[in-house]
């Protein structure tokens, strides 16, 4: 699918950003795709791409397909797309800030970068840090023992491991690239919104626990009611890891409708939501109005909304853990 994007994106002499423009998705996602970091597109982003391309849908979808058969015989695959990443980053966005800064006589022209960080936003323009300029914390292996408080060298570095955003930057996804040892060090995060969603939680986990209180005060259409919410709330912080700018609209409201079908396409297209929450979210979808506007019976027990809140819970705790540390803009690299 890399492959193809790219063909058909030159063939009609788009750029990456005219590209994201067009089908609506940030220029970071277009090189994700070509960098074959990403496998498989949601439906509405591949009519979008499609349609910005010129081509049908059935295109895009079935070059994932045979991109997905292929990998299965290649054992190297991910450096490949490390491999990809790193002469993506350096044609698409260190090259040309480099040049700018030289044409704008902010750079010597014997230049040579030894680090550079892609800053994606969902929200602003994509910005190139140089050499000093990174910053975030670093997680090293060290050739020997460092007290609490020394300065670490480069010298003193044995391996890379990961790179950690700042609050400085508190809802970006990023490319690092740092020069150690004779080759380049790729380090990415390409979860976006991580502040945003680290708020969206808070508000999910009060309305969880307001329908914890409901559950057991016995008031069950007050649970089914708060508990949509929270559940609506969680599917929200679910999506807005992606890169899609409509999905800030979410945090002004949108309809349910919106949020239920976006959110399980999403989830059938990554299968990286578990089938429990999504039953139990389509489940109160629907019990929801029900609940609320009608005298009829709802279909909720003490034993089955205690079981949803779990699974609830479990949902909740997931989105925590794997969410993006921001920490206080107290270190540069």
């Amino acid at each position: 699918m890399s492959a193809t994007v790219r063909r058909l994106r030159k063939a009609k002499n788009l750029t990456q950003e005219e590209l994201a423009k067009k089908a609506r998705v940030t220029q970071g996602y277009v090189a994700q795709i070509e960098a074959g970091s990403i496998k498989e597109l949601g439906g509405k982003v591949a009519l979008r791409l499609a349609d910005a391309l010129g081509v049908p849908v059935t295109e895009l979808l079935e070059s994932a397909k045979r991109m997905t058969k292929d990998e299965t015989r290649h054992m190297d695959n991910n450096q490949e797309i490390a491999r990809r990443l790193l002469e993506q980053a350096f044609e698409l966005w260190v090259g040309p800030e480099i040049e700018r800064r030289q044409a704008a006589g902010l750079l010597p022209d014997g230049f040579v970068p030894f680090a550079a960080q892609i800053i994606m936003n969902v929200d602003a323009s994509t910005a190139v840090r140089l050499n000093e300029e990174l910053s975030g914390r670093l997680r090293v292996k060290t050739i020997s023992a460092i007290d609490k408080g020394d300065i670490v060298r480069f010298n003193d570095i044995l391996e890379i491991e990961s790179m950690e955003l700042s609050a400085r930057d508190p809802n970006a996804a990023h490319i690092t690239l740092i020069s150690h040892r004779d080759r380049w060090w790729i380090g990415f995060d390409f979860h976006y919104n991580a502040a945003r969603t680290a708020d969206v939680l808070d508000v999910a986990l009060e309305f969880l626990e307001t329908a914890q209180e409901a559950l057991r005060a016995g008031r069950l259409r007050a649970f089914a009611d708060t508990f949509f919410s929270a559940l609506e709330l969680l599917a929200k912080t679910w999506l807005l890891r992606f890169p899609y700018r409509g999905y800030l609209e979410y945090l002004g409201g949108v309809h349910h409708g919106t949020v239920k079908n976006e959110f399980n396409e999403m989830s059938e297209k990554t299968k990286h939501v578990d089938d429990e929450y999504l039953t139990v979210f389509n489940r109160f979808n629907k019990i929801r109005d029900k609940a609320r506007y009608s005298i009829a019976p709802i279909p909720i027990t003490t034993d089955s909304a205690e079981r949803d809140l779990g699974i609830a819970l479990s949902f909740l705790a997931h989105l925590r853990e794997t969410l993006p540390p921001r920490r206080k803009p107290d270190t540069q690299v």
